[in-house]
């Protein structure tokens, strides 16, 4: 295959550009963004530096810094619903009565996670509703139902079948 000649010239174009300083680069893709940084398993901190498209392995003194303003999680949840009537689906209450009581830290599997209902479960029964035609008619399976609300959504929005999965502490 015969590469023409401006593709030759391109290449040469960009074989003989000089490389660019560090200064110049983070000066061209703006400083102010955080940066991308990843953690291992050992507790070392790793950033993506976008001049050299290469990770680099992060100063503690940089690492404490940057972490001291990260928020990982809501400590509250997002959508203060009730699931004893209040919480409707295309018209139909989705009925999930009160919470579990919380077992002891020691008899507990996975932090029994599987017992609460996440704010993801209320958003996606709510987009379903909005998009019934995502489960009308169709087999749904949802991995790791917990307390089953968005399965439970699928079913009311006329699933032709539905399949809720989890832990067996979850199933009781």
């Amino acid at each position: 295959m015969l590469l023409g000649p401006w593709w030759v010239s391109h290449l040469l174009l960009i074989l003989m550009r000089p490389a660019s300083s560090s200064e110049e680069c983070a000066e061209s893709t703006g400083s102010q963004e955080m940066p991308r940084t990843r953690r291992t398993k050992d507790g070392r901190t790793f950033v993506f530096d976008p001049c050299t498209h290469s990770w680099r392995l992060q100063e503690e003194k940089e690492a404490e810094q940057s972490t001291a303003d990260v928020q990982l999680a809501l400590p509250w949840s997002q959508f203060n619903v009730s699931f004893e009537g209040e919480f409707t689906v295309a018209g139909a209450p989705i009925l999930l009565g009160e919470d579990p009581a919380r077992r002891n830290s020691d008899t507990q599997q996975h932090a029994d996670t599987g017992n609460s209902i996440w704010d993801g479960a209320v958003a996606l029964a709510k987009a379903l509703e909005r998009a019934p035609w995502l489960v009308k008619d169709k087999e749904v399976l949802e991995l790791g139902a917990g307390r089953g609300l968005a399965g439970l959504a699928a079913a009311a929005l006329s699933a032709r079948r539905t399949v809720l999965t989890d832990l067996a502490y979850c199933l009781k």
